[in-house]
């Protein structure tokens, strides 16, 4: 649709934009025709608002003769081409309105005054035919980026979805079947602990399917998650990977972005706990501080590290992917020494009314 006939607000804007260039048209004619003021206005009324509307379709030449996509020698030949032919009708209807006008009150005489004054009206026909064309270029490269922006915002919601998808099933094949080797040989030796795996496994299952759609769950689920994730590990790990926990009982009921402890504590046990030995401690540390929530996670590390595929991918897209679920009022960093790996995230604290809003 035409930018100026979208709404009623806009047309009246419009038109109020053209007014002062009535205005000034009406006094240079007075000027050149010596004519008074009032009745040029009269006269150039109706001629003026004619143009406006044979301006209207600028519009639509603006939106397909785009410089980038279109040569400007072309651009220029259909605007000037455009231009003399519009411009050639109006003053036809400009001199059929000099006669009717004539017609109705005879002084002045309006055929002769137009006459004399001719060049004047053309120049005014170019001039304000290309100042449209102008202002209809930047209405159209303001829109075109706009949609520019919008289509990349689009794109990458659609990414950052398409990455925590990768993620998930990148991680349940791996640790089902590891669980499930795990689980076989626990059968024999320990039939009623094989049960509880199971039923954490279950869990672990149904919580991914339950939220995989979702944006938001509270942390209490997302710890829940954690916990099963880790039983089911430390069958397959046993006493070498052992876990402690300092977390705010406030914390529990608020609302973070799904998914977000998984591919921190994943990283901790298979880029650390599992490739030493004697094994390690995982620490999960989480506290509300004002309007936000700080959570580190701190892993011992091997005194030699096996190079293990996909290191650090999980940690890459879920930073990219905080950033964009918290309109990058999050942040994750990781720090690493000779003995420890430590992930810090934090997070805007949102509770459930805040996010239903």
């Amino acid at each position: 649709m035409h930018p100026l006939l979208q709404n009623w607000k806009t047309v009246t804007s419009g038109l109020l934009l053209w007014l002062p260039v009535v205005l000034i048209f009406a006094l240079l004619l007075s000027y050149l025709n010596q004519v008074s003021y009032f009745l040029n206005i009269q006269f150039i009324a109706a001629p003026m608002m004619v143009l406006l509307a044979l301006l209207l379709p600028t519009w639509y030449m603006a939106k397909v003769s785009i410089p980038g996509e279109t040569t400007m020698v072309l651009i220029l030949a259909r605007h000037i081409i455009t231009a003399a032919v519009l411009v050639a009708f109006w003053l036809q209807l400009v001199v059929l309105f000099a006669r009717l006008f004539y017609w109705i009150n005879p002084q002045p005489n309006w055929p002769d005054l137009i006459e004399e004054t001719l060049s004047f009206w053309m120049v005014t026909g170019f001039g304000l035919y290309s100042v449209t064309a102008l202002v209809y270029y930047l209405i159209a490269g303001i829109q075109k980026n706009s949609q520019a922006q919008k289509q990349i915002a689009e794109q990458q919601l659609a990414l950052s979805q398409a990455e925590l998808q990768s993620l998930r099933t990148t991680v349940h094949p791996h640790f089902l079947f590891n669980s499930l080797t795990a689980m076989k040989s626990l059968i024999s030796v320990d039939s009623e602990k094989a049960q509880e795996a199971c039923g954490q496994l279950a869990r672990f299952l149904r919580y991914s399917l339950r939220f995989s759609q979702e944006t938001w769950v509270p942390f209490r689920d997302e710890l829940g998650h954690i916990h099963d994730y880790l039983g089911i590990e430390k069958i397959r790990l046993g006493a070498r990977l052992k876990w402690t926990e300092e977390i705010d009982e406030q914390v529990m009921d608020y609302q973070i972005s799904s998914f977000l402890l998984l591919p921190v504590i994943e990283n901790a046990i298979k880029h650390g706990i599992q490739q030493m030995p004697e094994g390690g401690q995982i620490q999960i540390l989480v506290h509300l501080d004002g309007e936000l929530i700080h959570i580190e996670v701190i892993n011992p590390l091997a005194t030699r590290v096996e190079e293990v595929s996909g290191e650090g991918y999980g940690l890459h897209y879920l930073g990219k992917r905080l950033e964009k679920s918290y309109d990058g009022a999050a942040r994750l960093y990781t720090v690493k020494d000779a003995k420890f790996y430590k992930v810090f995230i934090t997070i805007p604290a949102i509770n459930p009314d805040e996010q239903s809003k």
